[in-house]
Formats: structure tokens, C-alpha cells, sequence
């Protein structure tokens, strides 16, 4: 593996191993120093969204395999401005850092935050978003996403009504991704402007093919010795492309015909307005059921919601629970088995 440079280009200063104290951003201090001491691998936690949060180690050779793949997809260059403004206690944040130090980027700090582009007013060649911090600038201040020539949104899924709005961007590049912890960020991207794509794309030395209950297998040598089995539920198109359905632990199996719950929820998304989410409970008639969970008071105009939405009859939710509060990760994502576990008689 080539040497980490111990150099890093922070807001058009230049900071070194010898430098490192004068950075007044303790997680960020503390992350370099472990780039530059040479080590072999890290520890990251897991976002806990579908399962307890738990730490897996991380090959340093593997991180910068991906932070590279990243690179070259989005063809920066040295100098290259790059936004960081997700945490670094999560892989997402550490990422921003990695890519900026192996590509000489000029990394700008803005703390974590729903709008972090609120006081930001210059150009910027490439930045990282959370759906929650597309969906809250999208909210403040839309035009300010032209600023940035090259977003990708991961970490949780994209509502369907910050995807159309999104769509109409010409001045910039953005993509979704798809990753995991477990495969040090994204291994596959989707486009959304200019271009819109339905697929996902893998990055350099990336291939995918699927298991006997379509779930998508993800083989990257340079990122895990094994392949990784998920529980994603795919449309394999050929060996770098997929089509995203939904998540196999989420799948609502009622009468016979199965379900997924996000593709329910991305037709919905257009409509609703607070946190929400699909899940399932026990029938006796059907086995299960497709149940609406809301983050709001009682709402009236459901059942015209539903025929807005296009839902066909057995889509339609046979119960709706109102909550007060969702139960959330760590890092912000709703954390849907807690939620209904806690609140969900079954």
C-alpha cells in the first residue's frame, strides 16, 4: 500500500504531522494522527439501523481502496474544494477526511447540521449530504445546492419529492449511494442530475451478482476477502449495475403477495410531510399486513393520500399508528425494528 501523505490542506492552509496541535477540531486531530501513524486498520460503528450498532475494524488499505475508487469516479483534482459536514464518529465523515488528504483536496469544515450550507456563499467542487440535509437546505435555501459541482447523498434513502426537485439541477452532478460500514462508504452510485438513472453503478473494482432469494452479493477483493451477502433485495442487470428494491427483513408477505415497504414509502414520500415509515404486523386473515407508522398527530385525509399515491388495494395500510417519537440511531436514521418493538403491539 502506497504512504499516507502527512499533509492535509485545510481551508487554504497546509497542516503536517508537525502541525497537527494548531488544528482546533479535536475528532479531527485525533483521526489523522491515526492516518499518519502507520497503522493497519481502525474501528467504526455500525449505523444500527437494521440491528445493534456494533464496532467492526477497518483495514487502512481497504479505506483508502475506496477513497481512491471515489476520486477517480468524480475525476478530482489537487486543489479541489471539498465539503465536510458529516460527523467523524461515523465512516462517512472519516471518509471526507481520507479522500481529501490521498487527493490533496482543500477540505472546508462546516459542523454538522440540517442546513450546512447556510453560510457557505463560494463554490465548492465536491461534497457529501445526508437525505435530511438535502431535504432541510432544499427547504431554506434551494438555490444554494448549485454551488457545489458534485454531491452524493447516502446514509439513508432519498424521499421521492427531494429526488424531483433535485432532478431539475443542470449546474451540478449528484448521485445517491449505496454502501454500508461494512464496505467502508459506497461501492455503487446512482444519478440523479443532470442525468437520471434508475440503477446503480459499482465503482472500480466492484461487481455484484445476486443469492437464491435475489439479494444482492457484493465481490470487492480490495475492500473485504469474502464476498459480503446483504439482505438488499436487487434487479441484477449485468455485473456492475443493480436495481434497488427493498430490504428482504422488511418485506411484508400478505396473502401470498409480497411487498416491499420502501417502494410504498417512495410514493407516499411525495404526499407526506413528516417522518414516517412501512412496516407489518400480524393478520389472521392475510398473515401480515401493511400498517402506515407516523411521527405526527392523527391525520384526516389518508385514504385520499393512498389514491393520490397510486396505491393498489392490498398497498393500502390496514392499520395507522400515530407516535410522538420514532426511535433513531445515532447517527439520525429511524431505527424501524426499536420503533415498532417499543410501540407495536403485535
Amino acid at each position: 500500500m502506497q504512504k499516507i501523505p502527512a499533509k492535509l490542506l485545510l481551508q487554504g492552509r497546509l497542516f503536517t504531522k508537525e502541525s497537527l496541535e494548531t488544528i482546533a477540531m479535536p475528532l479531527l486531530q485525533d483521526f489523522l494522527q491515526t492516518l499518519w501513524q502507520d497503522k493497519k486498520s481502525i474501528f467504526v460503528q455500525t449505523s444500527g439501523s437494521t440491528g445493534t450498532p456494533k464496532m467492526i475494524e477497518a483495514p487502512i488499505a481497504s479505506l483508502c481502496h475506496s477513497a481512491r475508487a471515489t476520486l477517480a469516479f468524480f475525476d478530482l483534482k489537487k486543489g479541489d474544494k471539498a465539503l465536510l459536514c458529516l460527523p467523524l464518529d461515523f465512516i462517512a465523515g472519516k471518509m471526507m477526511v481520507l479522500r481529501a488528504v490521498l487527493g490533496e483536496l482543500d477540505l472546508y469544515v462546516q459542523e454538522p447540521s440540517a442546513n450546512p450550507l447556510k453560510n457557505i456563499d463560494f463554490d465548492m467542487d465536491f461534497a457529501a449530504f445526508t437525505p435530511l440535509q438535502i431535504h432541510q437546505m432544499l427547504l431554506e435555501n434551494p438555490e444554494k445546492i448549485s454551488l457545489i459541482k458534485k454531491i452524493i447523498i447516502g446514509g439513508a434513502a432519498l424521499d421521492k419529492k427531494s429526488e424531483e426537485i433535485l432532478r431539475r439541477q443542470k449546474d451540478c452532478q449528484i448521485f445517491v449511494s449505496y454502501g454500508m460500514t461494512e464496505t467502508f462508504s459506497h461501492v455503487a452510485l446512482r444519478q440523479i442530475a443532470p442525468n437520471h438513472q434508475d440503477f446503480y453503478t459499482a465503482l472500480k473494482g466492484v461487481t455484484f451478482s445476486k443469492n437464491a432469494e435475489n439479494c444482492l452479493t457484493i465481490h470487492a477483493p480490495n475492500l473485504v476477502e469474502k464476498p459480503l451477502q446483504t439482505n438488499d433485495v436487487v434487479e441484477i442487470l449485468n455485473e456492475k449495475h443493480f436495481i434497488w428494491k427493498g430490504r428482504k427483513d422488511y418485506v411484508i408477505n400478505s396473502g401470498g403477495i409480497k411487498i416491499h415497504p420502501e417502494e410504498l414509502e417512495d410514493k407516499l414520500s411525495t404526499f407526506l410531510a413528516c417522518p414516517f415509515f412501512i412496516a407489518k404486523v400480524a393478520d389472521e386473515k392475510f398473515g401480515e399486513c401493511v400498517v402506515l407508522i407516523l411521527e405526527s398527530a392523527p391525520l384526516d385525509n389518508l385514504p385520499y393520500l393512498y389514491e393520490k399515491a397510486g396505491l393498489m388495494a392490498y398497498q393500502k395500510p390496514k392499520k395507522v399508528y400515530y407516535l410522538e417519537k420514532f426511535n433513531y440511531t445515532e447517527n439520525g436514521k429511524i431505527n424501524r425494528i426499536e420503533t415498532v418493538k417499543k410501540y407495536i403491539k403485535q
